[in-house]
């Protein structure tokens, strides 16, 4: 059983792929609204601002979560603890 913690990122590496999909969806349709003169230059550039910073997101709670793992590493022991461990 995962801890709430784990389960929170997991939920939200789910929602950050989901705006990701959302974000390369908007980019398209607001492309092809452009081309055929339904929308304005500026909304396309702001579906396209979207979908640039959509993956910084990912990366920002994949960071996060290797952040989180070191820190529970080094408060368990970390090498020192193995290390005893093995001696044993």
């Amino acid at each position: 059983m995962l801890s709430p913690i784990w389960e929170r990122f997991g939920e939200r590496q789910r929602t950050a792929a989901a705006n990701r999909a959302a974000a390369e969806d908007t980019a398209r349709l607001v492309e092809a609204r452009y081309r055929g003169g339904a929308d304005s230059f500026l909304a396309n550039l702001d579906a396209q601002r979207s979908l640039y910073s959509s993956p910084q997101s990912e990366t920002r709670l994949a960071l996060e979560q290797a952040r989180n793992r070191i820190a529970l590493y080094r408060v368990l022991g970390g090498q020192e603890a193995i290390s005893s461990a093995l001696a044993r």
